[in-house]
């Protein structure tokens, strides 16, 4: 699959490729809703990121926090 778009000097966990092509896959299969679940601080918000900014299909991403800072960081992330 392809690699993941990281900041520089980051590379992708194997659990954050992993992750992407599963995503990538149930996109194909016509999936549009889908859960990624990890603990806090293991890279969530790069991977979501990542998916963004490499992705050319137009799809919509419904995030859930109770921090308006961590909503701020992903749109800062993505643009």
């Amino acid at each position: 699959m392809k690699p993941l778009p990281m900041p520089p000097g980051q590379t992708a966990r194997a659990w954050q490729t992993a992750a992407a092509d599963a995503i990538r896959r149930g996109w194909r299969e016509g999936l549009d809703e889908m859960v990624v679940q990890s603990a806090t601080g293991t890279g969530k918000g790069t991977l979501i990121a990542a998916l963004a900014v490499a992705s050319s299909r137009v799809w919509r991403c419904i995030i859930i926090t109770n921090r308006q800072e961590l909503v701020d960081d992903l749109a800062d992330r993505v643009k």
